[in-house]
């Protein structure tokens, strides 16, 4: 049965309906345009109806197994043979990402075969290609890996920046994905200011993927890029984002109550509070100033910063007055200050003066009393200007001022005016300075008499007694001591009483008597001061008893003390000895933190002086020593190493003297090394010498700890802990470092105390010779010269520089003068005069070798062409700032100056001037705008010559708004395609982005379409079909947003509309099964699925018609809009074009009979297009006229 019901053209039909397993055999009939049929073919014999599955197979040369190395530019070509039933597709990937045919690449696939060809290869197109081949019966794949030798591609981005400060920054990032076929030998970091176009290499040479950087400048912003290096050249470089080279933190808040105390007439201390914010770091201290009244300038109090809240401020002038303030100081730098203080004078601190010393009544009067006193005890540390009495009514509590307001000078004082019989109180006190100090009252003072009485009656009084003052005695003095006795003499010692009355104890009264039947009596007439007395004019062998009486400021008198017994006045000595204990004579051992204590008991008459010293000096202050008539005791409490040693113990007196030692030995660790010096400086090492401690702890030194620390940190770092010497050379110093060291000896007990540079010493030489030296400017009196600075400073500042000049005719070199800079005039030539000189450098380590002026310079007026140095081309600043542009320039005679702005002549206005001095010119603009921005010139012209120059001046400022119009590129449904040019004005620096804005016309509300545009085009999506928008585009660079540039509105549509009707189709060409139809496009075009044909025509194929049907065919366009209106051709009859045959060649007959003829004849010679399907033979009898079939 027919397996086909449709016409087949081609030699090729798949059969479908088939049952799966079912046995099937096919045959083929052939048919043609005559449409007689042929015979069948033979069959395809049996096919069962299933699947035959073969899964896919590769087949790949072996040189693929290894990877293929080209150089970049040349080609590479990959090959594969594939298998597989049904036959599988071909995917070619890499990178994950399947490829197709492109520029340089080209992928030819068959049934049988794959592959691959890249021409001129470059790095992106190593790596690893993947062929893959699937099918329903499973995956095929085969990796080939190609190596393209060229120079590395940019690093894995993005790089990344931490740790960044003022000065610093450090940067890390990843290898490149393509490394041009060899490993990566290193990177070249650079760097660049945003401001500028210019590159500067950081680093040529870096191995590791991170960097740190340093020498920034504070608050400039940076773009650091990274490229790497293999052996086939440089690679392509990996920019960063830009960042500001600005602290994470800030400095301090300012410390608050600041206060001031303890002042003296050369030092005040000052104290404070910590500030309430510490900016984000901690601070390191405290910086101290302070500011003389009369003075101006703060001047800082401490060299290294304070860590505590106190500081004691010395060397201040005596009756100046200071303010101080304080500021705190963290690694962002020094924070603001504090408020000032007020105004404090240096001067010893003075008081108020105490009591007058014992005042009293010395006479009385019916209406006057006239009182006397002594001078203040303690005078309040200023001289007593006055005293004031006071008198008050017994029964009254009012005081009344007896004395002028000013004061009296003298000591003594009568009081008139007294009502008689009346009883008062008096008060005096003492005025300095300062103010009125505390008053001493005066008490009662009362006068004694005595008369007898007999039986007779009262006899005589006796004289008066001295006047006495009723008050509370004080207690009596300890019982004195006989400390030197001799046969004319005794020396007495005693103690102060316990209770001194209230008042300060202010002498004593020695008191004597003979044995066995002697009275009490005087033996000293003038005040005792002291609690020791030398009495004198005893008599030889006889016995003696003494006492003592204290008296205090107030007159209050004690009772006697204890007497001293029987003392015979003899000379009784016996000179000092001792009794040491004989451990004391081995010495005394004992461990730091315990105690010590030596008790020497001892002998002599008379008592000795006791004198202690330690190693011939003064005892340490926390030593406490003990005395007594007979034995002396030394004790410390808690021991250290500095408490070792030996301690001796001198006893004398008038008989002779003796002296004890015993030796401590404290078990500590070792004091410090002495004399550490550094010596043989150089620019990158130095040596130390040191002596060994004084005090070794008690056992021998093992070893010594040397460190070293950079004057910019805080911490020492170790330089070695096994020195056995005193001495060390430490290298792999920086050339130019501030070095402090420190020494610490090591015995079994530990590390000692260390021993540290008092000044810093800087690894530094003597600098090298200064560069090229260049005669700038002569005359007949001056030469002014310049040099180069010396490549090498030794490590050291350079201090300044030697300018020696030497007169023709003369062998001595005389410094003419000296500098700062590289720059310097000599004065005082001779005019006329041949000199030569020369310039050498001089630190801190010494002077330089001399560099000299090639030729001699003659001393005389010379004219000299302008020449400005120009430091800079291009100056930028932020809008709304000031700029100042100096230009040094030199010239002789001096060049007048002129300024141009675009060709124009500068204009000055109030923001914008023009000044200059003899060596230089100064543009100055204040408040920038856009409108400054542009190229400027100088010229400077002289006698000698002119000179211009070119200099660029950079506003950063918003950017102006894109340049217009907006342009429409596409409108469809739901998107809009739109386009702007960059502004003409970029703001001084690089546009950073677009944003671009969306209306609805409807609304007033915009829209951010997107605010990260880089390009100055735009698809915008998402938009609502049939509704008109407005678009608007702002720039952005790092100082703000633009204006904005307005679109005009635009409905979202399709951008064509149904096209209108085609040229009337015409049937161009018929057979019997197919037909060809023409037309003519619409006038508003947009035909679909057609082939345009010379002339402007379109031709389309219609096929498959039955032979003898009649057809109409009409066209229709069709576009992405719509479908617009048809037009119809006339009807045509399907069937073939063929003409009739031409006429056969004339019959011939070739038998006869008497009932029949034979005839034969020749094919026509044109069959009309088609098969002669038969020929139809007509007779005619030769007398008639018409032709019958036969």
């Amino acid at each position: 049965m027919k397996a086909s019901f449709a016409n087949i053209i081609d030699t090729e039909f798949i059969v479908t309906g088939l049952v799966e397993e079912q046995i099937y055999e096919f045959r083929v009939f052939a048919r043609n345009a005559a449409g007689v049929s042929s015979g069948p073919s033979a069959s395809t014999g049996e096919i069962t109806a299933k699947d035959e599955v073969d899964p896919p197979k590769i087949d790949i040369d072996s040189k693929y197994s290894q990877a293929i190395v080209v150089n970049a530019g040349e080609s590479f070509n990959i090959h594969a043979d594939i298998y597989g039933k049904p036959v599988p597709t071909v995917h070619w990937l890499k990178g994950g990402e399947e490829l197709s045919n492109a520029a340089r690449l080209e992928i030819k696939n068959t049934d049988f075969t794959a592959s691959l060809s890249v021409k001129e290869a470059i790095r992106v197109d190593g790596g690893q290609y993947i062929l893959l081949l699937k099918n329903v019966g499973g995956e095929k794949s085969v990796t080939i890996n190609v190596k393209v030798l060229d120079r590395p591609g940019p690093p894995d981005g993005p790089i990344s920046i931490y740790g960044v400060t003022s000065e610093k920054c450090s940067i890390s990032w990843k290898p490149p994905q393509q490394d041009g076929g060899s490993d990566v030998s290193h990177y070249i970091v650079e760097r660049r200011e945003t401001s500028r176009l210019v590159w500067t290499v950081v680093e040529s040479k870096v191995q590791t993927l991170s960097l740190k950087i340093t020498k920034l400048l504070p608050g400039n912003e940076y773009i650091f890029r990274v490229i790497p290096v293999n052996k086939y050249g440089i690679g392509e470089p990996l920019e960063s984002d830009p960042v500001i080279a600005t602290n994470p933190f800030i400095s301090p808040s300012a410390p608050s109550d600041v206060e001031v105390s303890n002042i003296t007439k050369d030092s005040m201390v000052i104290t404070w509070e910590r500030p309430t914010k510490d900016g984000g770091n901690p601070i390191q201290g405290f910086i101290v100033e302070k500011r003389d009244k009369e003075g101006v300038r703060w001047t800082r109090c401490n060299k290294r910063s304070v860590s505590e809240l106190r500081f004691r401020v010395t060397g201040l002038l005596e009756n100046r007055s200071y303010e101080f303030r304080v500021s705190a100081e963290n690694a962002a730098g020094v924070g603001t200050a504090s408020s000032p203080t007020e105004y404090y004078k240096a001067l010893d601190p003075i008081f108020k003066p105490g009591p007058p010393n014992n005042p009293k009544v010395i006479d009385i009067s019916r209406t006057s009393v006239v009182l006397a006193w002594g001078k203040p005890i303690y005078d309040g540390g200023c001289e007593v200007q006055a005293y004031i009495v006071e008198a008050c009514e017994a029964t009254s509590d009012e005081w009344i001022m007896c004395t002028p307001p000013t004061g009296i000078t003298q000591t003594r004082f009568e009081i008139v005016k007294l009502l008689e019989k009346h009883e008062y109180k008096f008060r005096v006190c003492a005025v300095n300075k300062i103010g009125v100090g505390e008053s001493a009252d005066i008490s009662g003072s009362y006068e004694f008499r005595v008369c007898a009485e007999n039986i007779v009656g009262i006899g005589k009084y006796s004289k008066l007694s001295e006047g006495c003052v009723a008050r509370d005695p004080c207690d009596p003095p300890g019982a004195p001591v006989p400390i030197l006795v001799k046969r004319h003499s005794v020396k007495l010692r005693w103690t102060r009483p316990e209770y001194d009355g209230g008042s300060l104890v202010t002498g004593y009264i020695v008191e004597k008597r003979d044995l066995p039947d002697g009275r009490w009596m005087k033996a000293s007439f003038a005040n005792v001061i002291e609690t020791e007395f030398l009495v004198e004019g005893l008599t030889e062998d006889c016995k003696y008893d003494f006492r003592v009486i204290a008296k205090n400021a107030a007159g209050a008198v004690s009772k006697p003390s204890e007497s001293t017994g029987s003392i015979t006045a003899k000379d009784e000595v016996e000179p000092p000895t001792y009794d040491i204990e004989a451990v004391y004579s081995q010495g005394i051992v004992v461990r730091a933190g315990g105690s010590m204590r030596i008790n020497i008991p001892f002998k002599a008459r008379p008592v000795p002086e006791i004198y202690w010293t330690k190693d011939d000096g003064d005892l340490p202050e926390k030593t406490q020593i003990e005395k007594d008539l007979d034995y002396t005791g030394l004790s410390i409490d808690i021991c250290d190493r500095n408490d070792a040693g030996k301690y001796t113990l001198h006893l004398e007196n008038s008989t002779g003297s003796k002296t004890a030692f015993v030796s401590v030995k404290v078990l500590d660790t070792p004091g410090p090394p002495l004399n550490l010096a550094v010596k043989d400086v150089t620019r990158n090492y130095v040596t130390l010498t040191w002596d060994p401690p004084l005090i070794d702890g008690g056992a021998k030194i093992k070893n010594y700890i040397v460190d070293k620390r950079d004057s910019t940190r805080k911490g020492f770092a170790n330089v070695t802990t096994k020195c056995t010497k005193t001495s060390i050379r430490i290298g792999d110093l920086t050339e130019g470092g501030i070095y402090y060291f420190r020494v610490m000896g090591e015995n079994e007990f530990g590390v000692g105390l260390p021993v540290e540079t008092e000044e810093a010493t800087k690894t530094a030489d003597i600098p090298l010779a200064v560069g090229k030296v260049t005669l700038t400017d002569v005359t007949k009196t001056t030469a002014s010269l310049s040099w180069e600075k010396p490549d090498f400073d030794g490590g050291s500042r350079i201090l300044g520089y030697y300018i020696e000049m030497q007169p023709k005719g003369s062998d001595e070199w005389i410094v003419a003068t000296t500098a700062k800079t590289c720059e310097g005039t000599v004065t005082g030539l001779s005019s006329g005069q041949e000199y030569l000189f020369r310039v050498s450098a001089f630190n801190e380590k010494g002077r330089s070798d001399p560099r000299p002026l090639i030729a001699p310079v003659l001393a005389k007026d010379v004219t000299v062409e302008p020449h400005f140095k120009i430091t800079f081309s291009t100056y930028s600043v932020q809008a709304g700032e000031d700029l100042k542009i100096e230009i040094p320039l030199s010239g002789r005679p001096a060049p007048k100056i002129t300024w141009a702005k675009e060709g124009q002549v500068l204009k000055e206005t109030t923001r914008l001037n023009v000044s200059g001095t003899a060596t230089s010119t100064v543009l100055r603009l204040k408040d920038a705008s856009r409108e400054d921005s542009g190229k400027y010139t100088v010229t400077a012209t002289n006698s000698a010559g002119t000179i211009t120059e070119e200099i660029g001046i950079i506003i950063l400022d918003k950017p102006g708004p894109p340049v217009g119009p907006v342009k429409i590129e596409e409108v469809s449904a739901n998107f809009v395609n739109i386009s702007w040019e960059p502004p003409l004005y970029t703001g001084g620096c690089q546009i950073n982005n677009y944003i671009v804005e969306k209306r609805d016309t409807t609304t007033t509300n915009w829209q951010i379409v997107s605010a990260t545009i880089a390009r100055t085009t735009i698809k915008i999506t998402k938009l609502k079909t049939g509704s008109e928008y407005q678009f608007r585009v702002f720039a952005e660079n790092r100082y703000g947003k633009s204006s904005s540039l307005d679109s005009a509105t635009v409905i979202v549509q399709y951008p064509f509309s149904v096209p209108s009707a085609p040229g009337t189709p015409y049937v161009s060409s018929v057979t019997k099964d197919h037909m060809l139809i023409e037309w003519k496009p619409p006038s508003n075009n947009g035909v679909k699925d057609c082939i345009r044909v010379d002339g402007g025509h379109f031709v389309y194929k219609v096929t498959k018609l039955l032979p003898g049907n009649e057809y109409i065919f009409r066209v229709i366009a069709v576009n992405k809009y719509g479908i617009g209106e048809p037009l119809e051709s006339d009807p045509v009859v399907a069937r073939n074009p063929f003409k009739a045959p031409s006429p056969p060649s004339t019959p011939e007959a070739s038998a006869i009979t008497r009932d029949s003829i034979a005839l034969t004849w020749e094919r026509p010679e044109d069959d009309g297009g088609s098969l002669i399907d038969g020929y139809i033979l007509e007779k005619r009898d030769k007398e008639g006229i018409r032709w019958t079939k036969c």
